[in-house]
């Protein structure tokens, strides 16, 4: 029987309709996790078969056993080698379009060097990872955010089953789930097979619309917010901009959330944001510039590695002011000095860091000032949305003098 892995809050709509409804269906067990901080001890324990989570802690949880393998030079050199031995073989299963079957041993079409380099990288590096999941995942998903497509890649390439979904409270829950038959780096299926659900374009402004009979007929006791939700022909208006190609479908970002510059230009803070999924200096990074001449980002660091930086390198900063908390049985710094937030060489490291996304984008999506935050933005301040994506609204209310300030 499949082992399901459960994090998500019980009320939480995909929780409840592919987690809990889908076990009693086919008589599947469920394992549910204590907390978000102790993750990693509870997919031991539970060994899955069967994990959904948030984009961000698939992000969280690759990021973290990479900076654990490529804790020495000799670790990051064989964590590159492998990664770039996954990647070779992607492409090598790769059609015309970009398509992968999944379901296909990796190794099948390739000559007999890369696949020993394949098979050593797997016994090297990508078993560490499978472990880390409990070592016995064969279904993986995820949802509730855009999931990057260099970590998509990444975990592609190592063959880990991790297939991306995108769906609503009004849809119950999934619209759409790529099948592991048929994956695209970035994209998504265009609705859940043997659906009668149907996917379209807005023609004015490229808005996902959707229809079929698991979708809302109204919101409850509210007919204006139905009236606004609704076509004149039936469709649901999602909120989500997305693209549709060769019968894929890709999720820009939230309508609500594009920004627009007093220029005219329209900017993705979601594009933007993916840019520092893989980054060794940022933790959280807000994108703001709506109705401004130029975009400005909040940005949290990532502490526990800054620290070690400034101890290797000798510069001092005021250790008392440090607050740390538990995460997966490992003490993580969550707030820091003013000192050490203001340090000129962490300015001048999260500086280079930023200038390195700023040549990968347009210049008017370049961001032209930060703000460096001395905490982190956690769920207990109401920062955080249940599947862990930053509230804007609650941080930029709460940080309003730093805001005001990039944009004096």
């Amino acid at each position: 029987k499949d082992v399901v892995f459960s994090i998500l809050p019980l009320s939480h709509n995909w929780n409840r309709v592919d987690n809990h409804s889908a076990c009693i269906s086919y008589g599947g067990m469920i394992g549910y996790a204590q907390s978000p901080r102790t993750i990693l001890q509870d997919l031991q324990e539970i060994q899955p078969t069967f994990v959904m989570l948030v984009a961000r802690l698939w992000s969280r949880i690759w990021n973290g056993v990479a900076a654990q393998i490529c804790s020495t030079p000799e670790g990051k050199e064989k964590y590159e080698w492998a990664i770039n031995i996954g990647h070779k073989v992607l492409e090598t299963r790769m059609d015309e379009n970009g398509v992968i079957d999944l379901t296909v041993d990796p190794t099948t079409y390739l000559d007999t060097a890369l696949k020993n380099e394949f098979l050593e990288a797997d016994k090297q590096v990508y078993q560490i990872f499978r472990n880390i999941f409990g070592g016995r995942v064969n279904k993986a998903y995820s949802g509730g955010a855009i999931l990057p497509a260099d970590l998509q890649k990444n975990y592609w390439g190592m063959n880990f089953p991790l297939l991306d979904g995108w769906g609503l409270t009004e849809s119950t829950s999934g619209c759409c789930m790529v099948q592991a038959r048929c994956v695209r780096i970035g994209w998504q299926a265009p609705m859940m097979a043997g659906s009668n659900m149907a996917v379209k374009l807005s023609p004015e402004d490229n808005e996902i619309l959707i229809k079929g009979d698991s979708i809302i007929s109204s919101y409850y006791n509210n007919p204006e917010e139905t009236s606004l939700s609704f076509t004149e022909d039936g469709w649901f208006k999602t909120g989500d901009i997305g693209e549709i190609e060769h019968d894929f479908l890709r999720i820009v970002d939230r309508k609500k959330a594009i920004i627009v510059l007093d220029t005219g230009k329209n900017i993705s803070p979601a594009y933007l944001e993916l840019k520092f999924t893989n980054s060794e200096l940022i933790e959280q990074i807000l994108i703001l510039g709506d109705k401004q001449k130029y975009i400005a980002a909040l940005v949290v660091p990532k502490y526990d590695h800054i620290i070690k930086i400034f101890k290797e390198k000798g510069i001092g900063f005021d250790e008392s002011a440090l607050i740390f908390t538990e995460v997966n049985g490992i003490n993580t710094c969550i707030e820091v000095g003013s000192d050490l937030a203001n340090h000129p060489v962490l300015l001048e490291m999260i500086e280079a860091e930023i200038e390195t996304v700023n040549k990968q984008v347009s210049n008017f999506e370049a961001i032209r000032r930060f703000k460096i935050i001395y905490r982190k933005f956690t769920e207990d301040r109401d920062e955080l949305t249940q599947t862990l994506k930053i509230k804007n609204r609650i941080v930029e209310k709460h940080f309003e003098k730093e805001v005001a300030s990039l944009f004096d």
